[in-house]
């Protein structure tokens, strides 16, 4: 076997090495790109629904003393 021989497959072997670790990364950094992502979506879906609540309390709260204003108004006009 000549060194060009030997060379082309010592740069062979190199390459799917360098192949093999890459796509490991890319797998690796996949797996917590997809993990981080749906961190986030769950402390969204999270906050967007206490907000909802608050939102909802806050009008069922309004919508209460609205009623009872308007009952002792109808009172007070009889």
């Amino acid at each position: 076997m000549s060194i060009f021989d030997k060379t082309i497959k010592v740069v062979a072997n190199i390459s799917r090495e360098a192949t093999e670790i890459a796509e490991n990364i890319s797998k690796e950094a996949s797996r917590e790109i997809t993990e981080i992502a749906i961190n986030i979506s769950k402390k969204t879906f999270k906050k967007t629904t206490e907000n909802i609540n608050k939102i909802s309390n806050s009008n069922k709260s309004s919508n209460n003393n609205d009623s009872s204003s308007s009952s002792v108004k109808s009172e007070e006009i009889k």
